[in-house]
Parts: structure tokens; C-alpha cells; sequence
């Protein structure tokens, strides 16, 4: 691969040698004398049948790319890489427009020679479109091979230490983004590919049913334009209605492709929403929890839902317009060019102006919908909150200020779709003036052709009609533009989710034959993600041997929760081992490992499915299990969970579902079926955090004592608020500001005097501290 600067050298060459070659060729001795060839053309001839202008503009803008080149690259240039993008600018845009100028001029006024007279100077068409079409593409490589020399880690090495923290601020590529910013819009439109690969057939049938409307769309103007001749000037019946039966044919025809077309990438729409919406899913699974900790649930929401929608629709709809338009465009092309060569120099020249408002347009529309789609996200995070929310929000009587809040959210949206529209509406009448504009001066020169006998009447109608068809596909090019803009902004946002690597990978490690579920943490500090400069475990060590009750007990935000996602790998400490059996727990195969530890939480979260699909979460075929357990486990643990009855007194007993996070059933019930989902999977670590704290007495004592049944023969970890639900566990560790404490059994800790046991003291009169209603205050008064 070729360094920038050796592809500015190169390009400058070639661009160089084309000019010079085509401009000497012509003018060689073949009669008069170079003075003489170029006197007697005059300047008029110069413009319409010479290409020295061209060969004057090259050697112009070569020279002005290496002086550009030297200029940014120069140590004494302060400024240089904001003067190379503007030069560069100028460099690709003004001379694009003087070679589109001259490539106008040559079609309206230029003679029919095709090829070069070298005794009168004339250089002839091939001579002159070649430098130019090649000036065209020429120019863009320049500009865009300049802007990675100027930025190049060699530029940056001439440049002084001054210029070279203005250089960070500033440089960049003359055309694009820096790499590190965000996706490219060719990235993005990568991404789109190989999510549409797998129905890469069902594409080729439809761009082939395309192609062939696009042909059928192209010859109408041309069965039209033979009708009006045979009509009004040849007046000859037969062949005019031989010329409307191939009318009719080919509209058939038309009809039946474009039918086959539009169904084909509908499908295509169909099964890429479907694709986008599972591969997110399946992305979202393997992050970490972290992840979900930084990143709303509205937002993932949003993401998941509107943005693969307007992601799947806009470019299923892109496809398909885009296809069409494409094919029909090249068709129409080649059609016009065999009726009129000047009328189509004339109408592709568009093209170019065309596309640079296009570009300009998607760069900021594309930047505006990804600010669109980050702010709506928000809004239905904030939505979402709210309505699941909405009994403390009714209890306090803060919908106004809620509803306040939302509409703040949505003002700010529209204030980016206004711009949207503004933007929108001037990119629209761009699109409508310039192949308007064209098609006026089409007319008129192809009227003067038809008074000058060069083509007849019924070929100028059939061009107007393929002008208006190439106009017309133009337009909805433009439109492909912003359904595209829409679906990349989408698409940016999805493919982000989708591509991003967990922080925490699932491990496919070691499954040992025997899992004694010994635990330690050594020397383990941890700080969450979210609050980096908060240190929740400092140094914090312990072992628990298997079959050993242990619990965790101590002031609120002392880390004892954090100890439990320790254990379950949801985070990794900054610091410190944390150890199953002498191993740390990254080294395990995860869905092993999870299978042998099991929680119960405070709040227990049960799935819109049966209670058997509950108990047996994450145990079901699909979860790569080797033994599914069957209805007797199912209700063995159930019974050891003090579930079991409930479930059967149901009407549909273990069929029966349990609503939205469990709705259908009380807290009791939730947190047995919890247990019951633990138990399953007959785990060699239980863990219980505050697996009782929100449950009356009754459903206390029914839950304690199906606790009390799973502390056999496994390692348990307890957490409790309720000191006297810990006070049989074997050893009790004391955990304040994430270190440990102490640690010993309920009566060692008792009578050492120490936070234990002013815990313990504080709950036991806690009740004396309240004052009487309407009475003295309490005897701590």
C-alpha cells in the first residue's frame, strides 16, 4: 500500500500525463503551427473544440495540490492543516464546476468530430471527455489523498511542538470524521450488508426483476416517441399500431416486474427486522451487569424496539427504492445516450452538483437523527420509569411535575426535528429546482436540434421523457437519502449495541468433576463502574469451608451485597482473588458455575410464564443443560420451599402463570418459588440475601422454614438485616466500609461489646426510641 504522500505524487502524475497527452495530440505538427492552430481557433473555438483549457486547468490544480501539500506539511506554517482543509475544499468543488462548465459548453456549441484533427487543432470529442471525466474523479482523489498526507503521522513529525497541539485540535480528514469518533457511513453500510447476507438470493432475484422493470420503464419513451412520428409525421398507420402493441407489452411487462420486485425486498424488509431484533437481544444477554447499571432499561427499550422498527422498515423500503431507482437510472442513461449525445452531456451534469448538496445533506441530517433517536431514548427512559412507578408517583400527586418533565423531554426532540425539517425542505427544493432547471435547458437545445435537422421531433419527446424519468429518479435518490439518514442513525445506534464486547466475557472454562464450594476472597478492593472514586471493598479477606453457614451482617452500604455479586462473577474486583474450591471464579465454565451457585434475593423477579418455567429457569433445553429436571424434582423442591401446597391448591396448579414479574402471586409465594428455582438445581453454594426482609410474620415463618431446610450439606452465605434470623449460622462475619470487622459465632461476638453486638442492642430497643403517639418522648429523649 502506497503511502498519502506517494498518492498525492501519484495521482498528481497521472492527472498530469492524461491532460498532457490529450491536449499535445491534437495540436501536433500536422499542418499549421501551434500559434497559428490556436490563433485560428479563437478563444470560442478553444472552449467548444479544444481541450487546452483543460490541459491549463490540470497543470492549475496539480500545482495548487503541491503547494498545498508542502504548505500543511511545512514546520513554519502555523494554521496549515485548517488551511489545507479549505484549500482543499476549494481544490475538489470550483474546479468541478469549471469542468462540468467546459463539458456543457463542448455538448451545446462543440463540433461532431469524434476523433482528434490534428491540421486544424480540433481536438475532438474523445479527446476532450477524457480529461474531463477523469479531471472529475481526479480531483475528489486528490483532495482526499491531500487531507491524509497533511494528517499523516510523517507530517506531524516536521511540525513544531506549537503546531502540534493546534494539529490535534484541528486536523482531521479533508472529506470525513476522525477514525475514533463513531461509525462511518460506510461502516454502517457494511453493517447493513452482512445483516441482509443470509437473503442475499432473494436480493439478486429482485435486483434481477428490477433490472428488467428498469428496462421495460425505458423503453415507453421510446415506443411514445415512435408513436409521435408515425402519427404526425411520417403518418403511417401500420407502424403506429405496431409501435402502441409493443407499448402495451412492455407496460405489462412493467408491471408484472415491478410486482415481483417490491414483493421480493419487502421480504427481504421483513426478515432483516426480524434478524436486527434477535442479534440485539442476544448482544444485550452478554453484557455485563455493569452495563445495565450505566444504561437505562428505557433506553435498551427504545433501542430493541424503535430503532430496529426505523431501522428495518427505512432500509427495507431503502433497498427497494434504491434498487429501482439505480437500475432505472443506468437504463435511461444508456437510452438517452443513443438518442442524443449533447442532451445528455447536458443532463448528467447535474449529477455532480446533485451530489455534493447530497452529501452535505446526509452529514448533518445523519448527525441530527442520531441526536433525534439518543433523545427520544431518553424520554421513553423517563416514560418507562414513570408508569412502572406510577403508585408513588399517584401516592405523592406528582403528575404535574411529571407530566412537566416528559413534555421537557419531547420539546427538546421536536426543537431537533424542526432543524430536521428546515433541512429537509431546503434538500427537497434543491431536488426539484436543479432537474427543472435542466430540463429547460434540454428544451432548449434540443429544439434548436430539431430546427437544425440533427434529430427529429418524436426523439426529442422520447428524451424529455427519459430527462423526466432520469429527473425523477434523481428526486427519489434524494429521498433514499434521508430514509437512509433515518436508518443509519438507527443503525448506529443498534449496531453499537450490537458489536459491543462485555466487559466481563462468559468464560468457557473448567467443569471439575467435584465442587466442594470452598470460597475465599483475598485481599479483594472493588469500586462500582458507576461510582469510580467510591470504594466499597477495601482489602476484604475471608474463607468459608464447604458445608459452613456463614452470614454477613453490618450497616447498610457496608458491602455485604457487594460480597454476593462478587461471588456470582456480575463484577470483576479491581483488586484481590475471589476463589471456588482454590480457583478463581473466572476460570469456571459459567453456566457450570451458575448452576452450582444459586441466590435468592430480597425481591425475587418471576417471568409472564408457568410456575414450572419459573422453577426450572435457565434449566430448559435451549439452555444447553444435560438432564432436564423432571415433574418430581420439580415438585420435591417445591415441597422444600413450603411451595408445593400453594402451587397444587391453584386451579392450574404448576401451569399456572405468574403475570409480569409475578404479579399474580403474593411476596410469600414469590420468594418460595424463588427458593424452589434455587434449589433445582441442588447448588453447592447457596446464597440468601435478605431473602425474608419484606415479608409479614406468617410468610416469614413459612419462608424461614424452608430456609432452614437448605442449609443442609452446602456452603451458605446469609445476609440479614434481622439479627435474629442469623443467630444459628456457624460463624457471623461483621463487614463496615468494606472491610471485615469481626467475625465469630452470636454469642463470641455478644460478649466482645463490639458492633455486633451494639447492632444487635439497637434492634432489640429500637421500639423504645419511638415516641408515644401524641405522648412524652421515649426514655432515649
Amino acid at each position: 500500500m502506497l503511502s498519502p504522500s506517494a498518492s498525492v505524487a501519484v495521482v498528481v502524475l497521472v492527472d498530469v500525463a492524461a491532460a498532457t497527452g490529450c491536449a499535445l495530440w491534437p495540436l501536433w505538427p500536422g499542418g499549421p503551427g501551434l500559434a497559428e492552430k490556436l490563433s485560428a481557433l479563437g478563444w470560442g473555438g478553444v472552449a467548444c473544440n479544444s481541450n487546452a483549457d483543460l490541459w491549463g486547468l490540470a497543470a492549475l490544480r496539480c500545482s495548487l495540490v503541491t503547494a498545498i501539500w508542502a504548505f500543511g506539511a511545512s514546520p513554519c506554517a502555523p494554521g496549515g492543516t485548517f488551511a489545507t482543509k479549505v484549500a482543499g475544499a476549494i481544490l475538489t468543488y470550483a474546479f468541478e464546476v469549471a469542468l462540468l462548465a467546459k463539458m456543457v459548453i463542448v455538448a451545446s456549441c462543440g463540433a461532431e468530430h469524434t476523433w482528434p484533427d490534428t491540421s486544424s487543432g480540433k481536438a475532438g470529442l474523445i479527446m476532450i471527455f477524457i480529461p474531463a471525466t477523469l479531471g472529475l474523479v481526479l480531483v475528489h482523489l486528490q483532495s482526499h489523498y491531500l487531507g491524509k498526507a497533511t494528517a499523516s503521522p510523517t507530517h506531524k513529525a516536521r511540525a513544531s511542538k506549537g503546531e502540534k497541539k493546534l494539529e490535534e485540535g484541528l486536523a482531521e480528514p479533508l472529506l470525513g470524521k476522525k477514525e475514533n469518533e463513531d461509525y462511518t457511513t460506510k461502516q454502517l453500510a457494511m453493517e447493513l450488508v452482512r445483516l441482509t447476507a443470509p437473503d442475499s438470493l432473494i436480493v439478486l432475484f429482485g435486483t434481477v426483476a428490477g433490472l428488467g422493470a428498469a428496462v421495460m420503464n425505458a423503453y415507453i419513451p421510446k415506443f411514445v416517441g415512435k408513436g409521435i412520428d408515425f402519427a404526425a409525421i411520417e403518418a403511417n398507420h401500420s407502424q403506429f399500431i405496431m409501435a402502441m402493441a409493443h407499448l402495451i407489452i412492455v407496460v405489462v411487462a412493467n408491471a408484472v416486474l415491478v410486482t415481483c420486485r417490491g414483493g421480493l425486498f419487502s421480504v427481504v424488509g421483513v426478515k432483516l427486522a426480524l434478524r436486527v431484533r434477535e442479534r440485539l437481544f442476544a448482544s444485550l444477554l452478554r453484557q455485563e451487569i455493569s452495563f445495565f447499571d450505566e444504561t437505562g432499561t428505557g433506553t435498551l427499550s427504545s433501542r430493541l424496539q424503535a430503532d430496529t422498527t426505523a431501522l428495518s422498515s427505512s432500509v427495507g423500503i431503502y433497498i427497494n427504492v434504491l434498487a429501482r431507482s439505480l437500475m432505472q437510472l443506468g437504463v435511461v442513461t444508456f437510452f438517452m445516450a443513443r438518442a442524443s449525445w449533447r442532451l445528455t452531456v447536458v443532463t448528467l451534469v447535474v449529477v455532480p452538483a446533485g451530489k455534493f448538496v447530497t452529501q452535505v445533506y446526509e452529514r448533518h441530517y445523519s448527525a441530527l437523527q442520531k441526536h433525534v433517536l439518543t433523545c427520544l431514548a431518553k424520554v421513553n427512559g423517563t416514560a418507562e420509569e414513570v408508569l412502572s412507578g406510577i403508585a408513588t408517583v399517584r401516592a405523592h400527586a406528582a403528575e404535574r411535575s411529571t407530566l412537566a418533565a416528559y413534555r421537557s423531554g419531547l420539546m427538546d426532540v421536536f426543537k431537533l426535528q424542526a432543524k430536521q425539517c428546515a433541512m429537509y425542505s431546503g434538500y427537497a427544493g434543491f431536488c426539484v429546482l436543479v432537474p427543472n432547471f435542466a430540463l429547460v435547458w434540454v428544451l432548449f437545445l434540443g429544439g434548436h436540434l430539431v430546427l437544425v435537422g440533427d434529430i427529429t421531433a418524436g426523439i426529442l419527446v422520447s428524451f424529455i421523457l427519459y430527462e423526466q424519468s432520469f429527473a425523477a429518479c434523481c428526486q427519489t435518490l434524494g429521498n433514499c437519502v434521508t430514509m437512509f439518514s433515518d436508518g443509519i442513525g438507527s443503525t448506529a445506534k443498534v449496531a453499537e449495541l450490537m458489536n459491543r464486547e462485555p466487559r466481563i466475557v462468559a468464560t468457557n472454562g473448567v467443569m471439575p468433576r467435584h465442587f466442594e464450594g470452598r470460597v475465599e476472597l483475598k485481599g479483594v478492593q472493588f469500586t462500582y463502574p458507576t461510582r469510580p472514586d467510591a470504594l466499597v471493598l477495601d482489602d476484604l479477606s475471608f474463607k468459608v469451608n464447604p458445608g459452613e453457614v456463614v452470614a454477613l451482617v453490618g450497616l447498610s452500604g457496608g458491602g455485604k451485597s457487594t460480597v454476593m455479586k462478587l461471588l456470582q462473577r456480575f463484577y470483576i474486583p479491581q483488586a484481590g482473588e475471589v476463589l471456588f474450591d482454590g480457583r478463581d471464579v473466572g476460570d469456571y465454565d459459567e453456566r457450570w458455575l451458575k448452576r452450582r451457585v444459586a441466590m435468592v434475593g430480597q425481591e425475587p423477579t418471576l417471568f409472564d410464564r408457568t410456575i414450572r418455567q419459573n422453577v426450572i429457569l435457565g434449566m430448559e433445553p435451549e439452555d444447553g443443560v444435560e438432564q432436564i429436571p423432571t415433574q418430581e424434582e420439580i415438585e420435591e423442591a417445591c415441597r422444600m420451599a413450603n411451595a408445593h401446597d400453594f402451587i397444587t391448591a391453584m386451579p392450574c396448579g404448576y401451569d399456572t402463570l405468574c403475570g409480569e414479574k409475578g404479579i399474580m402471586l403474593s411476596g410469600g409465594q414469590k420468594q418460595r418459588i424463588a427458593i424452589a428455582r434455587a434449589l433445582i438445581r441442588k447448588p453447592s453454594v447457596l446464597i440468601l440475601d435478605e431473602a425474608t426482609s419484606a415479608l409479614d410474620a406468617q410468610s416469614e415463618a413459612l419462608v424461614q422454614e424452608a430456609l432452614d431446610r437448605c442449609l443442609q450439606n452446602r456452603t451458605v452465605f446469609v445476609i440479614a438485616h434481622r439479627l435474629s434470623t442469623i443467630q444459628c449460622a456457624d460463624r457471623i462475619l461483621v463487614v463496615n466500609d468494606g472491610r471485615l470487622i469481626e467475625t465469630g459465632t452470636h454469642t463470641e461476638l455478644l460478649e466482645r461489646q463490639g458492633i455486633y453486638a451494639s447492632l444487635v442492642r439497637r434492634q432489640m430497643q429500637g421500639p423504645l426510641d419511638l415516641p408515644a403517639p401524641n405522648g412524652p418522648p421515649g426514655p432515649s429523649e
